[in-house]
C-alpha cells in the first residue's frame, strides 16, 4: 500500500461525500460489473458513518466517464468531498487507487493505493472507507470501527459468479416488458438466479448474493414461478447470517408491508435507518409508510423526505417519479430532451396528462411509450382515435388490448386499473384481468379525507433511470413489482386511494380470487390508530 497525505494540519472540514464510479483500468470490458460492484460496496461501507452524509449510488452513477470538473459535480450534488479512483483486476490479484478530494478547491487531500489478493476485496473497501474517516476526522462509533474490522474475505468462484449474476440481471432489465424478448427476458432471469444461487452455494455466508435474489423478485416481472419464495428465504437467510445489514432489515420492512404487518414493517424501516442513516431509499419508503398509516400526508413523512432529499438529489423524484417541482409541461419538456426513450417516464407522463383532462397529449404519450416497447399494433389501436378526435374512446380501446396482453407479456396490470380510474371506470379499476377484489370490508372516520390515488406518494420505488437505453433499472422497490408482488396489499387499498373513500380504521378483510373465482389469498388486518405529527 502506497500513498500520499499532506498532514492535517491544513485538512478542510469535510462532512458530505460523493464516491464517483472507479473506473475499470483492467482493458477488459467485461470487468465493468466487477468495478461497479466496488463502487457500490465503498460507498455502502462509507455510508455506514453516521457522521457523514455520503450521497446514493443513483446519483453518482451518472457521472461514470464524465469530463465534468470535480468542483461542478460536487456543487450539483451538494458535497464538499469528492473520492475518486480506479481499478484493476487481474486474475486473483486486485490493485484499487483511490484519492479524496476537497471540491470547493479541487486539491487532493489523500491518495493511496492497495495491492490485494481477490479475497480481500472486502476488507480493502472497509480500509478505504477506514482510511478515508481517519483523514478527515470523521467520529465513528464503536459498532462503526467494529463492523470495519470485522468484514470477511470471499473467494473468486463466489464472487465470479455473483458478478456473472449482475450481468443477466441487467440484460433482464433491459429486456422486460419488450414485445418480442419474452424468450430473451426469461432466460436471462433465469441464468442470473442460477448464478446468484451458486454464488450462495460457494459460499453460504455471501450475503450480497442472497439480497440480489430479493432485488430480482422486486425489480423484474418474474416469470420463475418460486421466485417469491426464494426471495422470502434469502432474506430471512441474510438477518440469520449478519443482523447489522440494513439493506436486509429494509428489504424485509417490504416484505413485512406487503403481509399486512404493519407493526413489523415500521420496526424494520426504523432499524434499516439505525444501521445506515445515509439510505435514501429507507427514508424515502419510511415516509410513504408514515403517510400510509395515518392516512394522510403528516409531517413525520415531510421530515423523512426532507433527509432523503440531499442523500439522493439528482434522482430524488415526486410521486410521478419526474424531478421534484416539475410542472405537467416541464415534466415533457424533461423527457424530451433528456429521456426520450424512457418508456417507463412516457407511460407516467401520459398518465399526469390523462389525470389533468388533457386526454389528447395523454394518448401522444401512450403511442410514444407502445412503440418503444415494440407494440405497434396497441398504438395503432391509440393512432385511430386519436385522428378521431375520440381521445377517451381510443384509451379505452387500447385498455381492453392491453389488459388482455398484459398476461401474455408481464406487463403492469395495475397501471390500466390507475387509467380506467381516470377515465372515470373506477369500477373498471378493481379488475384486472380477471384477478380482482372479492371484496374489502372497512369502518372509517368521516372526518379524515383520504388522498385519491392519482395523488398518493409512491415515489420511492424508481431510484435508477438508464437514460442511454431508456429502460428502467427498476432497483429495489419498483412500483411496478411493489404493487403486482404484493398484490394482496395493493388490491385492498385500491378502492380507498381510487375513490377518494375516507381513512379506513378498524379491520380491512381481502380476498384476491383468480378469472375462474379460485381464491389466491385471503387476509385481514387491523389498521393501526392513525400517526399524529
Amino acid at each position: 500500500m502506497v500513498g500520499i497525505s499532506p498532514g492535517r494540519r491544513d485538512i478542510p472540514q469535510i462532512r458530505s461525500l460523493a464516491v464517483l464510479p472507479l473506473q475499470n483500468l483492467s482493458g477488459d470490458q467485461t470487468q465493468e460489473y466487477f468495478a461497479d460492484a466496488m463502487t457500490e460496496e465503498l460507498i455502502t461501507e462509507l455510508s455506514r458513518l453516521s457522521a457523514l452524509r455520503v450521497i446514493s449510488r443513483t446519483s453518482v452513477m451518472r457521472y461514470k466517464k464524465t469530463d465534468k470538473p470535480l468542483p461542478e459535480i460536487a456543487q450539483e450534488l451538494g458535497v464538499d468531498g469528492i473520492v475518486e479512483g480506479s481499478v484493476i483486476r487481474s486474475g486473483d490479484r486486485v490493485r484499487v487507487t483511490a484519492q479524496l478530494i476537497y471540491a470547493p478547491r479541487d486539491s487532493n487531500l489523500w491518495a493511496q493505493t492497495y495491492d490485494r489478493d481477490l479475497s480481500d476485496v472486502l476488507t480493502l473497501q472497509s480500509s478505504v472507507a477506514s482510511a478515508i474517516a481517519e483523514e478527515i476526522q470523521a467520529k465513528m462509533t464503536p459498532q462503526e470501527q467494529e463492523h470495519l474490522r470485522s468484514l470477511r474475505p470471499v473467494n473468486r468462484k463466489d464472487l465470479d459468479a455473483y458478478l456473472d449474476g449482475r450481468f443477466h440481471f441487467g440484460k433482464a432489465d433491459e429486456l422486460q416488458l419488450r414485445k418480442g424478448f419474452e424468450q430473451e427476458f426469461a432466460e436471462e432471469e433465469r441464468k442470473a438466479v442460477a448464478d446468484f444461487e451458486q454464488a450462495i452455494r460457494e459460499d453460504p455466508h455471501y450475503i450480497p448474493a442472497y439480497l440480489a435474489i430479493f432485488e430480482m423478485m422486486t425489480g423484474l416481472m418474474d416469470a420463475i414461478p418460486d421466485l417469491d419464495s426464494k426471495a422470502r428465504a434469502a432474506v430471512a437467510r441474510a438477518l440469520e447470517l449478519d443482523d447489522s445489514v440494513a439493506e436486509a432489515h429494509l428489504d424485509n420492512a417490504r416484505l413485512l408491508l406487503g403481509d399486512w404487518n404493519w407493526q413489523a414493517a415500521g420496526k424494520e424501516y426504523k432499524r434499516a435507518l439505525e444501521l445506515n442513516p445515509n439510505s435514501a431509499d429507507a427514508h424515502v419508503e419510511y415516509s410513504d409508510y408514515l403517510d400510509l398509516m395515518a392516512g394522510e400526508k403528516t409531517r413525520a413523512g415531510q421530515k423523512e423526505l426532507e433527509l432523503a432529499q440531499p442523500l439522493d438529489p439528482v434522482h430524488f423524484r415526486s410521486g410521478d417519479f419526474f424531478p421534484a417541482g416539475l410542472s405537467i409541461d416541464q415534466r415533457q419538456q424533461y423527457v424530451d430532451e433528456r429521456e426520450p426513450n424512457n418508456f417507463l417516464l412516457r407511460a407516467l407522463l401520459g398518465r399526469a396528462f390523462q389525470e389533468a383532462g388533457r386526454y389528447k397529449e395523454a394518448v401522444e404519450q401512450y403511442m410514444k411509450t407502445l412503440k418503444i416497447l415494440g407494440f405497434d399494433d396497441q398504438a395503432r389501436i391509440l393512432q385511430d382515435g386519436y385522428a378521431r378526435g375520440d381521445y377517451k374512446s381510443a384509451i379505452r380501446a387500447w385498455l381492453k388490448v392491453y389488459v388482455a396482453t398484459s398476461n401474455r407479456h408481464h406487463m403492469p396490470k395495475f397501471f390500466a386499473a390507475w387509467l380506467y380510474a381516470n377515465l372515470g371506470d373506477k369500477g373498471g379499476g378493481f379488475c384486472f384481468a380477471g384477478t380482482r377484489v372479492q371484496r374489502a370490508r372497512w369502518r372509517h372516520d368521516s372526518s379524515q379525507g383520504r388522498p385519491d390515488l392519482g395523488s398518493y406518494s409512491l415515489r420511492s420505488q424508481i431510484h435508477r433511470i438508464d437514460s442511454a437505453s431508456g429502460a428502467a433499472a427498476l432497483v429495489h422497490m419498483s412500483i411496478v413489482a411493489r404493487l403486482v408482488r404484493l398484490a394482496a396489499f395493493s388490491l385492498a387499498l385500491l378502492p380507498i386511494l381510487a375513490l377518494g373513500q375516507a381513512q379506513p380504521t378498524g379491520q380491512i378483510t381481502g380476498t384476491i380470487r383468480d378469472s375462474q373465482g379460485a381464491v389466491i389469498v385471503t387476509r385481514t388486518a387491523s389498521w393501526p390508530t392513525p400517526i399524529r405529527s
